[in-house]
């Protein structure tokens, strides 16, 4: 190690991460190269867009869980025999 960088690990003994690096050492290559590959994913690419923008846009999903849509008669006639129920009644009331 470089007579700068003992001297701050002195200064940082306390720090939980200095002692993991004192205890472990250096961080792996393959570590390095992933938190480059992660800086290339967010910033934008030569295009001026971002990755997820260029690349294909994710599936659709499926609409097995979706209910249908109502159309026409089906969304009125709920509510056309509620209606008809209720007149019906009053109907029947004054009859009787």
């Amino acid at each position: 190690m470089l007579p700068r960088e003992q001297l701050l690990l002195k200064q940082m003994a306390g720090n939980p991460k200095v002692a993991y690096r004192i205890e472990h050492g250096e961080l792996p290559l393959w570590m390095h190269l992933a938190a480059e590959r992660r800086k290339q994913e967010e910033s934008p690419d030569k295009a001026g867009r971002a990755p997820e923008e260029q690349a294909f846009p994710p599936p659709r999903r499926g609409r097995h869980r979706t209910p249908r849509r109502r159309h026409g008669w089906s969304v009125l006639l709920p509510g056309m025999v509620l209606i008809l129920g209720v007149v019906g009644g009053r109907i029947a009331e004054m009859v009787l």
